[in-house]
């Protein structure tokens, strides 16, 4: 999972793609990523944020928790990073993409429209100080 944060300090939130066959249409964050065979976490995290953003951008690691809601079993990293650079979404991945402040975000993952993994890692996030620069 990948937090991108504007200098403002609004962070980035995705909608699942319709098409998803897990959790289509919640909203979350840079979409949770699979780890391929030889890649690191960091590198296979610096992959999903290039392909679903278009976004090159160095990554702080914040933690890892485990996440279990059927049909998902996973560990999930949880990396942020600051860029201003415009977003270009995948299409296959997310219907659309916006900036929200953290009192948007805090609301937004306490809520129905929040995909499972989003209250966890934005915990995570949270306690890490999210501040314009």
């Amino acid at each position: 999972m990948i937090f991108l944060v504007r200098s403002d300090g609004k962070v980035l939130l995705q909608r699942r793609s319709p098409r998803q066959c897990n959790f289509p249409g919640l909203l979350g964050f840079v979409q949770l990523f699979h780890v391929t065979f030889g890649e690191s976490y960091e590198q296979a995290a610096r992959r999903e944020l290039k392909e679903e953003t278009g976004v090159l951008a160095s990554l702080t690691y914040l933690g890892k928790f485990a996440y279990r809601v059927p049909p998902e079993n996973e560990i999930v990293a949880v990396f942020s990073c600051r860029s201003d650079d415009p977003i270009r979404i995948d299409p296959a991945e997310s219907s659309e993409a916006s900036f929200h402040t953290t009192d948007e975000v805090n609301a937004i993952a306490a809520s129905e429209r929040a995909a499972p993994w989003l209250r966890r890692g934005w915990k995570i996030l949270a306690d890490v100080t999210i501040s314009p620069e």
